[in-house]
């Protein structure tokens, strides 16, 4: 009889420790749904818009006139690369973006004898933290904030331009994630972006009359991603 009950203890034993073993590693598994490194690629399309401003001479003085702001839609791809982990209650991704796409933005004058200046407003990365909510063991909720640059140049209609707006800034967001299936690799995401950089200047050759002005943009990213 004392020979059984090791026996039966031992034997459940082994079955509980099978079960530990079991729980721990599910629960492993699905605190590992979006932690680690990931690769996403995605359509991007929104809008920028190019700021006006008062057309001022290069002794501050007015010079009469006044850029109007410009806005120009953009599509293109947005690749990224991202690392996420868990910060207490939180899940918090750290990444980096490539949104490509060019937009040619034309901001007219008022009075309109002073013509129009187009800018070419070239690709963004974006470097972002973004804090999130797992809804469930699947599915994410995030917001993010942080840091946008662009390429690109002025082109003045008449007579040629150097400077450009602002090439960097800040950006903000929210976003939202979800799995194609528990312990799948693969996940849909949908992301919304906005920002706006900080001033630069666009001189007239030979630099006779200048203009203040950002951009603002705002991408809507649907695509989907794989974890490493």
């Amino acid at each position: 009889m004392f020979l059984i009950t090791i026996n039966l203890n031992s034997s459940m034993k082994k079955l509980l420790l099978s079960s530990l073993v079991l729980v721990s590693a599910s629960a492993f598994a699905q605190s590992k749904n979006f932690e680690g490194f990931s690769a996403s690629v995605a359509i991007a399309g929104g809008s920028r818009t190019v700021t006006g401003g008062p057309i001022l001479l290069t002794n501050n003085n007015s010079a009469g006139a006044t850029m109007l702001d410009g806005s120009k839609s953009a599509t293109g791809l947005a690749l990224g690369v991202a690392y996420g982990l868990t910060t207490g209650p939180l899940l918090t991704t750290v990444g980096v973006d490539y949104v490509s796409g060019k937009s040619t933005v034309v901001n007219p004058a008022t009075p309109a004898a002073v013509g129009s200046t187009s800018f070419d407003v070239g690709q963004r990365m974006d470097v972002y933290v973004a804090p999130g909510f797992m809804l469930t063991n699947e599915a994410l909720a995030y917001v993010k904030l942080g840091y946008a640059s662009f390429s690109g140049t002025a082109i003045s209609a008449g007579q040629g331009a150097v400077g450009g707006p602002g090439k960097s800034g800040v950006l903000w967001g929210l976003g939202f994630k979800q799995k194609f299936g528990q312990g799948s690799p693969f996940h849909f995401f949908a992301d919304y972006t906005a920002g706006t950089t900080g001033s630069g200047r666009s001189s007239s050759v030979p630099a006779l009359l200048y203009v203040d002005n950002k951009v603002k943009f705002s991408t809507l990213s649907i695509g989907v991603g794989y974890s490493f």
